[in-house]
């Protein structure tokens, strides 16, 4: 999954912003569990991309009142 700005972010719906969430929750578990496991990643900065990109989501979500 693509790590995306705020503007991007905006533009999609709740459900679709629910649905990218738990993706990138599930994309972070493996970058975790790699790194955890002592394989070096190729890209050492995905995993803190990946937590911002969610961060950005949830702050979106919870702006629009549609907490989950």
């Amino acid at each position: 999954m693509a790590i995306m700005k705020m503007s991007d972010i905006r533009e999609r719906s709740s459900d679709d912003l629910n649905e990218q969430v738990a993706q990138l929750r599930a994309e972070l578990a493996t970058e975790r569990g790699q790194s955890a496991s002592g394989i070096k990643p190729e890209n050492p900065k995905k995993q803190r991309d990946l937590r911002h990109t969610i961060a950005r989501a949830l702050t979106i979500i919870r702006e629009r009142g549609e907490n989950r």
